[in-house]
């Protein structure tokens, strides 16, 4: 094990810090300016615009456009009021008692109450709804028996008024002030959804009306009049556009049809660093995720430890990172996003020696490898990080054929827990450990996020335990401990830690690049001509 994981990401730390004060107007700069079109260009169709389910990064950085949440996060990753003003906590820490905002309105005018947080999260948690966030809530009281469908409603929370309401948990649960700033736990008018809990109508309380959605074609919204925050937003009008070609992205950026492009293509990137009209634009933060391979243990040859160990080991992480991604990110041994890493101090698990991946194979009896399918969504980065560790495993006798398939399929085959050996992007809304742990390897969580269908009893404990856990040094020791212990088990492969790394015109004005899931808040954006 070694320390060169915290040097390197110290330094993506500074560079947040820095490019906080990039987006934020200087003193005595120009008032911000009404009007303009925001247009976003995705590389992939966003697959749903129900919050509820708002998993990946385009789903949720479009999600927050359109519906509020009781908290929100700041651009450091703090917790702060945002439907809800101020909070309670019992003395027990099982019980919180919620004051809202006064007189937001939806996008359909009706105003915004207690009834509304209570009918959200009994939607999110109805097996109906079959929301990604489906678990968030778990740990209030009562949501175990509605879900089950033996009662109506969840008996933990509770209308005390229009304008307050209190949501007592069955245990002790640090994280859940955070859990209530995801875009999971997004407050949704009712006039929306059908009685089959589908939501065939956005209306929020957000900054953006709902226009119209064309899946695979673009998504349209309005400026909200009504928006609670006063003057807010600047912007007339958002269009998104879907699977945009990172090629075509880029050719809009050129042509001013763009004026902010994520650049997900290390061509795009090279092209744009190469133009001195341009170079300036690019922006890199550290990303809230970790690209991991996922090994499926219910299924030979991944059954066996030694496996899916000799697959960590084979690959050649600084490679694939500086290389063949183009340097889109940095070399990856922890399960846990970069700043997470940083913060528990975590050890470098893995190194790459293809001899000792050579011998693990042989004690598992695969002297000679194995053939086997890799399935990667199709992205560009993705694909060829995929092909990458094609490369590797050839060497050390693997044969592995890479599958790319669009993002429904991806997610269908993935979440169904039976891939053997997947590519996936590991993130966290809330910028807790216990998002990673609980979500993605929870023995709960499967079929659903726990992709490599990991079951741990060991582990399940140590993720709970944190859960429960008040002090933050107690913790943090704890979450270490499941870090070491998904490291030796090797359910996942980890590769790489992604910037996100951008295009930004200097007219744009007033950009939030937030170090959680969402990356990118335009509430406050501006075009300044």
């Amino acid at each position: 094990m070694t320390k060169t994981f915290k040097t390197k990401n110290l330094l993506l730390v500074i560079v947040t810090v820095l490019l906080v004060g990039l987006f934020t107007p200087a003193i005595g700069a120009n008032e911000p300016k009404y009007g303009g079109t925001f247009y976003y260009a995705l590389d992939r169709d966003v697959g749903s615009i129900d919050p509820h389910s708002a998993h990946s990064v385009q789903r949720i950085n479009v999600g927050i456009m359109m519906f509020d949440q009781l908290t929100t996060f700041d651009e450091n990753g703090n917790v702060i009021p945002n439907l809800a003003t101020s909070w309670d906590i019992s003395a027990d820490g099982k019980s919180y008692t919620f004051h809202l905002r006064k007189g937001v309105k939806f996008h359909n005018g009706r105003e915004f109450t207690a009834a509304d947080v209570k009918y959200s999260f009994e939607r999110l948690s109805n097996p109906k709804t079959k929301a990604l966030g489906y678990a968030l809530l778990n740990s209030v009281a009562g949501k175990e028996e509605f879900a089950d469908g033996k009662v109506d409603h969840i008996s933990g929370i509770k209308i005390i008024d229009d304008y307050t309401v209190q949501i007592d948990l069955v245990d002790v649960d640090v994280t859940f002030i955070r859990k209530l700033a995801t875009t999971y736990s997004s407050i949704v008018a009712y006039e929306g959804v059908n009685a089959e809990m589908e939501m065939v109508s956005p209306i929020g309380t957000g900054p953006f009306v709902f226009v119209e959605y064309v899946p695979n074609q673009h998504l349209k919204m309005d400026r909200n009049p009504n928006f609670w925050q006063t003057g807010k937003p600047y912007l007339d009008n958002v269009v998104v556009h879907m699977n945009v070609d990172p090629s075509v992205q880029l050719m809009r950026y050129q042509t001013d049809q763009l004026h902010y492009m994520g650049l997900s293509s290390p061509v795009a990137k090279h092209t744009l660093e190469a133009d001195p009209r341009y170079r300036s634009h690019i922006k890199f933060l550290p990303g809230p995720t970790v690209q991991v391979l996922t090994l499926n243990a219910n299924i030979e040859p991944f059954s066996k430890k030694e496996v899916r160990q000799a697959i960590n080991w084979a690959i050649n992480r600084e490679r694939i990172a500086s290389n063949v991604i183009g340097g889109l990110g940095v070399p990856a041994q922890t399960p846990l996003p970069s700043a997470m890493s940083l913060r528990l101090d975590l050890k470098e698990w893995y190194g790459y020696d293809p001899a000792k991946a050579k011998e693990l194979l042989a004690q598992a009896g695969y002297p000679d490898g194995f053939s086997t399918e890799l399935v990667v969504v199709a992205n560009e980065v993705q694909k060829l990080a995929s092909e990458g560790v094609q490369a590797d495993l050839a060497k050390v006798g693997i044969d592995v054929q890479v599958r790319v398939v669009e993002p429904a399929t991806y997610t269908a085959m993935m979440n169904e827990g039976k891939v053997p050996f997947g590519n996936m992007n590991v993130g966290s809304q809330m910028a807790d450990p216990d998002e990673v742990f609980f979500d993605f390897l929870h023995s709960s969580r499967t079929p659903g996020l726990n992709r490599a269908a990991y079951k741990n009893p060991e582990l399940d404990a140590l993720i709970e335990k944190a859960r429960a856990t008040v002090d933050e040094d107690a913790r943090n020791a704890i979450y270490v401990q499941a870090a070491e212990l998904v490291m030796e088990e090797a359910p996942w492969a980890p590769i790489y830690f992604p910037y996100t790394v951008i295009a930004v015109k200097p007219e744009l004005k007033g950009l939030e690049l937030m170090p959680t899931r969402p990356g990118l808040r335009i509430t406050g954006a501006w075009f300044d001509k």
